[in-house]
């Protein structure tokens, strides 16, 4: 492989894990209430 295909594929793993890795951040500081908690909290 060459030194750009390598620097693309790792450019590529970082979007992808970056990604998972923002969104299961995202869902531990906010959970998702179920519709039946939301309706008890108002």
């Amino acid at each position: 492989m060459t030194g750009s295909a390598i620097a693309l594929m790792c450019g590529a793993m970082i979007v992808i894990w970056g990604g998972l890795g923002a969104s299961i951040t995202y869902l531990v500081t906010h959970p998702m209430r179920d519709e039946d908690e939301a309706s008890q909290v108002k």
